[in-house]
């Protein structure tokens, strides 16, 4: 070949390699122009750093110099790394890399397509520095400038000759020796405005990236950054020691702070994971991420990863990541070892929480955030899914990191498959979620995280996660049921719902979904929680009455809100719209109803004579079963009134059941037959004064004079005061007027017009004398009936209203007597002339009168003492009585005067002839257990299980004088009774009847008054 051909294809080949430059130049640069500016933005400054790290010195490290100044327009990158080789210049020239692409190389880049993106800082570079080869001794000194700014081809390839032109022009030898601590490497930036923007976005960039760029390659010894004057220094620090053979700690100085940034890393044979801790407060806290921090390293960050969906840093050199190092293939073949690390990094995960957990670290919500998997041309979305969020999540699930507020530790599952073992808060608003933990926290201490972490789980976790809202509140509220069942969990149950109803109807009132909500987390009055629209606010209704109404089955504290509870616009349930339907449901309802009136009668505003009458008729009558008063706030009237009605007829029906006085007496166990005649008295004033006497015609109970119960129509008002020795002989007579007379007890004017009176009598007894006339037959009681029936008739023979009714018997009074009572008068009548002639009295009252003259001489011979204590009078209104009764004679009312002390005296002796005889009878085998007082002397006792009445008097004087009414009518009673003495000296003493006889000297009883 001819020389001429030779220098042609020298000239030929060397103009193709310039165009071939120039073309893989120009298509670079369009391609960052097209691709992500922001994301192209933060790599210039990491492709310089990566060069310079591929260029360490002899110590194995490095140290980097940034200046950027935003006045001057100007970027200055320095380092101390190894010297230039030409070829290195002049690939970097011509864009060559000298990076050698295989898998288990140790160099990042070297001036590869990579630095191109540094000409968006400014197309135009000057890189001054040593070159030296190393089949060269001497060492050069070197500027150039490489220009980028060409649009076409040619300018492009005559700014590469330019470039090569320049180098050989400005390569002159040195001689000095080279210091390679010096920052003998530079590359220098003329920005504009572009490229200032660039240069900060990158220098901010550098900032959050560079502790963790420390960590990944440890060539970094050093790195300055100043930016407008300020300076920033980055220095390596010693290696943490840990608990694990594969987990190292980072140290990284920045500037002269005293704490080093610390980075944690756990790593295998191909990857590492990072995340940044602190200790404070003598606990390990792991840092949160910052939003713009990569999260795939290939020792230097892949840019544009800072949304990668893993929730730590991944760093593996093994990575094959996108040209434009924002990403590594995930798809096809291409993507199989990168796939497989991202296999390795999650099961690498699984112990880095666990190294975490186990060594006490705090703060872990802080690497378990997974943001979602965004779209982009290098993710396998599918697969990525499956393979590896479904597998951090469910490590995640799976480890104990959650610390409850009751000291205990949780995970989201465990081998149980447990739900909600934790509460992690899922409603949208900050504001709300801290209101719901505020009060759910009360509740579920077990369950849920502490305050300060609230946030921090909430942002760091998946939807999924987030179980637990307002209206899961509200759901366990529900279940809870009841207000008993919340103070078991709750101090102060009605303070936290009331905080609740706050929270849901007034601050989440916009929130349909919660505030329109029926929730039944509203307490009625028994504590049972309640739809808010099924109750009603108590408008002042008293207790008693809610109680009452459960007897006729209305619960009015299930319908009545909790009065402590503030709710707004509740309708209102008043007093009178409870009484009316009290009154309206009592009607219908018979089970219950007499405990239901009772109650009303029972509840009291005011005095009511209506009211209060009748409670006092009912509690005499009931004592066992008495209406409780009330005190209320209000009464309505109507229902009191029917109450009250109700319970008269109930009363008149009891009355009538027992037919007559006596069975009555008894059965209600009242004193006397004449006790229980005062109560009907009050009880019949009572129903005529409520004009309810008709209920009188319903049912007997009026008792006529003979003692039976009768209704008011078959009874007649007794006219004018008929002797009841007139009323038995009409008995006789065949004609009972008592059956027909209400009783005089009974105050019958106003409901009884009817009247009988002497008019009937007369003709009655008339009649029958008539018809017997001398030959009454009679004897006994009724004899002396027709006696006292005769004697009253003598007497009042001048008074005319007597000869209107008894003229024919007045005529004729001789018809009572028969001739042998005749003959026995006139034979006593003699005897007693004879008598009187003997004795020379003139008439029986001169006779009468010395009797009681001799009667009152024993007693005037007597001390006042012994006079008391034998008639057992022991105050002065018993000592007028005696004397009243004319028993002692006139010399002793004169002579003998009683004072205070002689009372007393008879009252100890009285008392201690009770005491002393009751102790004895006790001491003998009486039951004084149920002893009663009936009187001062007289008192109850059983023996051999009868009861029996015992009269107890002193007999310190030798003499007892029977003198009190209720003594004589114990002594007459039918029931058994014992009388003893005591004498204060001996045991006491019983005195039988054969004893008072012998005592007496009585042997002769008449027995002519004694009923048949």
């Amino acid at each position: 070949m001819s020389s001429t051909y030779s220098e042609k294809i020298k000239e030929l080949r060397s103009t193709a390699q310039e165009t071939q430059a120039a073309i893989k130049i120009q298509d670079k640069l369009n391609e960052l122009k097209s691709k992500d500016v922001v994301i192209s933005s933060y790599r210039w400054i990491w492709e310089l750093i990566q060069n310079a790290k591929d260029c360490a010195n002899s110590t194995g490290k490095i140290d980097i110099e940034i200046y950027f100044d935003s006045q001057l327009k100007i970027v200055e990158f320095k380092h101390n790394g190894k010297l230039f080789a030409t070829k290195n210049i002049v690939y970097l020239i011509e864009q060559v890399s000298t990076k050698e692409r295989s898998r288990n190389s140790v160099s990042t880049g070297k001036f590869g397509t990579g630095f191109l993106t540094t000409n968006l800082l400014s197309p135009i570079i000057t890189i001054s520095g040593l070159l030296h080869d190393e089949d060269e001794s001497n060492i050069a000194r070197f500027q150039v400038t490489i220009d980028r700014s060409g649009e076409s081809l040619d300018e492009l390839k005559e700014a590469i000759k330019n470039s090569c032109d320049q180098l050989e022009a400005n390569t002159f030898n040195i001689t000095d020796a080279v210091d390679e601590n010096a920052m003998n490497t530079m590359f220098s930036y003329s920005l504009d405005e572009n490229g200032v923007n660039v240069a900060k976005v990158g220098l901010e960039n550098f900032l959050i990236t560079a502790p963790y760029v420390f960590a990944f390659v440890s060539e970094l010894n050093n790195i300055t950054v100043t930016v407008d004057g300020a300076v920033t220094v980055y220095t390596r620090d010693k290696v943490g020691v840990t608990q694990s053979d594969n987990t190292f700690v980072s140290r990284i100085r920045k500037n002269d702070s005293p704490d080093a940034i610390n980075i944690f890393t756990i790593q295998n044979d191909t990857l590492m994971l990072a995340a940044e801790i602190k200790q404070f407060d003598r606990e390990n806290h792991i840092v949160r991420y910052s939003d713009l921090l990569p999260r795939l390293f290939c020792d230097f960050p892949l840019l544009g990863t800072h949304d990668f969906a893993f929730p730590v840093v991944i760093n593996s050199r093994a990575f094959d990541p996108t040209e434009p190092r924002n990403g590594i293939f995930l798809y096809g073949d291409n993507g199989e070892q990168n796939r497989n690390i991202l296999k390795d990094a999650c099961s690498l995960y699984a112990s880095l929480i666990d190294y975490f957990i186990q060594n006490n670290y705090k703060d872990l919500y802080n690497i378990v955030c997974i943001p979602p998997i965004e779209s982009k041309d290098w993710i396998n979305k599918d697969w990525y899914a499956i393979e590896v969020i479904e597998v951090i999540k469910t490590q995640i699930k799976g480890f104990q990191m959650f610390h409850m507020l009751d000291g205990s530790t949780k995970s989201l599952e465990d081998e149980w498959d447990i739900e909600d073992a934790v509460f992690l808060s899922s409603d949208e608003s900050r504001e709300l979620r801290t209101a719901v933990w505020t009060l759910s926290s009360m509740l579920f201490p077990d369950k849920h995280v502490n305050k300060d972490e609230i946030e921090d789980w909430y942002s760091s976790l998946w939807e999924d996660c987030r179980n637990y809202g307002l209206i899961d509140l509200i759901e366990s509220v529900e279940i809870i049921g009841n207000l008993s069942n919340l103070q078991d969990r709750i101090p102060n149950p009605i303070e936290w719902l009331n905080t609740l109803y706050t929270l849901i109807y007034e601050k989440c009132a916009d929130i349909a979904d919660i505030s329109k909500r029926d929730n039944a987390i509203f307490p009625n009055q028994h504590g049972d929680f309640c739809c808010i629209n099924a109750l009603k606010a108590d408008g002042g209704i008293d207790d008693v009455y809610k109680e009452a109404a459960l007897l006729i089955d209305i619960d009015l504290k299930a319908e009545l809100i909790d009065n402590r509870i503030h709710y707004r616009n509740l309708e209102t349930m008043s007093f009178y719209d409870v009484a009316y339907r009290l009154a309206s449901k009592a009607q219908e309802h018979n089970t219950n109803a007499n405990q239901f009136f009772k109650r009303i009668i029972g509840f009291k505003k005011e005095s009511n004579p209506k009211q209060d009458d009748f409670i006092s008729l009912y509690n005499t009558m009931y004592p066992a079963t008495p209406i409780i008063v009330n005190p209320v706030r209000y009464v309505y009237d109507k229902l009191l009134n029917e109450a009250i009605e109700y319970w008269c007829n109930n009363i008149c029906r009891d009355i009538a059941r027992y037919k007559d006085l006596t069975t009555l007496t008894v059965n209600y166990q009242l004193a006397s037959n004449d006790e229980a005649e005062k109560w009907i008295s009050k009880y019949v004033s009572y129903l005529i004064m409520i004009e309810k006497a008709e209920l009188l015609d319903r049912y007997s109970v009026i008792p006529n004079q003979n003692g039976v119960l009768c209704q008011k129509s078959s009874l007649y008002k007794e006219h004018g005061s008929i002797p009841d020795f007139m009323k038995e002989v009409c008995r006789i007579a065949g004609f009972d007027i008592k059956a027909d007379l209400a009783s005089n007890a009974i105050d019958v004017s106003k409901i009884i017009p009817r009247k009988k009176g002497f008019k009937e009598v007369s003709d009655s007894i008339t009649s029958y004398v008539r018809k017997h006339m001398n030959n009454i037959t009679a004897v006994g009681d009724d004899k002396e009936a027709f006696n006292q029936t005769y004697k009253w008739l003598r007497e009042r023979k001048d008074d005319q209203s007597v000869r209107d009714h008894f003229s024919e018997l007045l005529e004729h009074l001789y018809w009572f007597y028969n001739d042998d009572e005749i003959a026995e008068s006139v034979a006593k009548a003699t005897e007693l002339d004879t008598i009187l002639s003997k004795y020379g009295f003139s008439d029986i009252s001169q006779l009468e009168n010395m009797l009681i003259h001799k009667t009152s001489e024993h007693s005037s011979e007597l001390s006042i003492e012994e006079v008391l204590a034998r008639y057992g009078v022991s105050t002065q209104e018993e000592l007028q009585r005696l004397i009243d009764s004319h028993v002692l004679g006139e010399d002793f009312l004169h002579t003998s005067e009683a004072n205070i002390d002689k009372f007393e005296y008879v009252q100890e002796i009285i008392q201690r002839a009770i005491t002393n005889i009751k102790a004895h009878l006790v001491k003998i085998g009486y039951d004084l257990s149920n002893s009663a007082e009936i009187h001062k002397t007289i008192f109850t006792a059983s023996i051999n299980g009868r009861e029996i009445y015992v009269i107890a008097r002193p007999s310190d004087y030798d003499e007892v004088i029977l003198y009190y009414d209720a003594e004589f009518e114990t002594l007459d009673y039918t029931k058994d009774f014992e009388l003893w003495v005591d004498n204060g000296r001996t045991n006491p003493e019983k005195l039988t009847f054969g004893r008072i006889l012998k005592l007496t000297g009585v042997n002769r009883i008449p027995l002519r008054r004694i009923a048949k």
